[in-house]
């Protein structure tokens, strides 16, 4: 992809590019490790490199043909993108689903629930059995296996991080390539989360709780 940093700068352009048509304005966006912006009008919006997204709450009654402030917010990104001659992909741009992709993860509106996808978690649970049964693996392999198994349940359940310890101290003293034996208690950490990662989902209707957990 170019330079190390051309994907940040991919996203920049793509973000000025939505705020220079009134999208993502600094009231609506949603930004990694800040607090939730306000949503004015019920809107909140984000950009992942390529992929924009938009999350509106609109009244339980409004039709599939209705209008409200997210679609309004739609049609400004079309109105954005046009002005600077792109067209959005057509097998990525989706309104109106139950289920859908976005972002690395599966909505669910039929079950009521948000995790990684399928598929992602499909490939990841065969990278990492195969790693176990297969004994030694190196530290580019450990560390990429342990940073896609805690980015799945990162999206599904901030609690599956409680499973993980040893597993982020293997092979920190080890150099790139060297083959090593994982430890067995970070492999039953690996094992455990594992069998509990197809059921870390979020629920879409859980109320708020009214505690904090910490």
């Amino acid at each position: 992809m170019g330079d190390l940093n051309a994907v940040d700068f991919m996203q920049l352009a793509h973000l000025n590019c939505l705020r220079a048509g009134g999208c993502c304005l600094d009231d609506s966006l949603v930004t990694y490790k800040r607090p939730l912006p306000p949503g004015v009008g019920g809107v909140w919006e984000g950009v992942v490199v390529d992929d924009y997204n938009v999350i509106g709450c609109v009244p339980r009654d409004l039709s599939p043909s209705g209008t409200a402030a997210d679609t309004l917010r739609v049609q400004a990104a079309d109105a954005a993108y046009a002005r600077e001659g792109r067209v959005p992909k057509a097998s990525k741009c989706f309104d109106h689903e139950d289920i859908f992709h976005i972002w690395g993860g599966t909505v669910d509106g039929e079950g009521g629930s948000s995790q990684a996808g399928a598929a992602l978690q499909g490939r990841l649970i065969c990278l990492a059995l195969r790693m176990l049964y297969g004994g030694r693996t190196t530290p580019g392999y450990w560390k990429a296996m342990i940073g896609l198994l805690s980015y799945c349940a990162f999206v599904g359940g901030r609690t599956a991080f409680a499973m993980f310890d040893a597993v982020y101290f293997e092979a920190a003293d080890l150099a790139d390539g060297e083959v090593f034996l994982p430890s067995g208690r970070a492999r039953c950490e690996v094992e455990c989360l594992l069998a509990f990662l197809p059921f870390m989902y979020v629920d879409l209707r859980a109320p708020v709780s009214e505690r904090l957990f910490a």
